[in-house]
């Protein structure tokens, strides 16, 4: 055992307690490193550092989906503020039209497919190409020779032409169940799918656009497959919208509802879709 000797002076008692002290506290620290160890090893063995990185994952996760969610978010601000802006720039050459007297569309007209035009423009093009007359032509009329048909889809259109969608939709089934077999109902089926798009109530609308549809004798076919490939694009079914609309304009070229259809197209290209 190795002797200390401590050289006589005012040094001598303060190297005293110093050695005092160390010896007095070796014992406690040594215990206390033991404990240190024995905890440490209890939390490597009860798999609290695997929670730990499970919990750490799980957290990364979370922050990535919610990353995503905010960008579809920013997505949806932009495509909005995009639709309204082009609905102004719509309502502003509308207008525009109307100071220059030339507010009025002629029958046959090809109207343009203004970008941001929604449900509501869609139908109102369709009416306004009319220029006020259904979509039965007064040789069609005699033809049918159904004077109480002819009145109930009168009754129907002129509803619709109101803005009365409700109440259009309604007298239009009353013609589809009440005349059925007669022009009257074929085109009752098609303006009752406008009824449901103008507020649109796609799921309904689609329904009656690819009743018309099927039927190739049917005179409104056109319009019902351009609707479909419109609706197709408000629920952003880009593939769809793009097959079905290019189905229209390569059907029916140098028509009005192929321009309609190859406007939504170049549409869809400007916006990337």
């Amino acid at each position: 055992m190795a002797v200390i000797t401590v050289e006589p002076g005012r040094w001598r008692s303060g190297l005293v307690v110093l050695a005092l002290a160390l010896g007095l506290s070796a014992a406690p620290a040594s215990a206390d490193v033991e404990r240190r160890l024995d905890r440490i090893e209890r939390l490597l063995d009860g798999g609290t550092l695997m929670d730990m990185s499970r919990l750490q994952d799980r957290m990364r996760q979370e922050v990535q989906e919610l990353r995503g969610e905010f960008e579809l978010m920013q997505r949806a601000i932009h495509d909005l503020e995009r639709q309204q802006r082009s609905l102004y720039e719509d309502l502003d050459l509308r207008l525009q039209a109307l100071e220059q007297g030339a507010g009025d569309t002629q029958p046959g007209a090809v109207v343009p497919d203004t970008p941001g035009l929604d449900a509501e423009f869609d139908l109102e093009a369709d009416l306004d190409a009319m220029d006020g007359e259904t979509d039965i032509s007064a040789a069609d009329a005699e033809a049918n020779g159904d004077s109480a048909a002819e009145a109930a889809y009168q009754e129907a259109f002129d509803l619709l032409r109101d803005g009365r969608y409700e109440r259009a939709g309604q007298a239009f089934r009353a013609v589809l169940e009440n005349h059925p077999g007669t022009l009257y109902a074929e085109n009752a089926l098609y303006w009752l799918g406008e009824s449901y798009y103008v507020v649109r109530d796609f799921d309904a609308a689609m329904e009656q656009f690819e009743a018309v549809a099927a039927d190739e004798d049917n005179n409104k076919r056109p319009d019902a497959l351009l609707k479909k490939g419109f609706i197709h694009y408000e629920r952003g079914q880009w593939d769809q919208a793009r097959s079905t609309l290019e189905q229209v304009r390569d059907e029916y070229p140098g028509s009005t509802v192929a321009t309609l259809a190859e406007n939504r197209l170049q549409r869809m290209r400007d916006e990337g879709r």
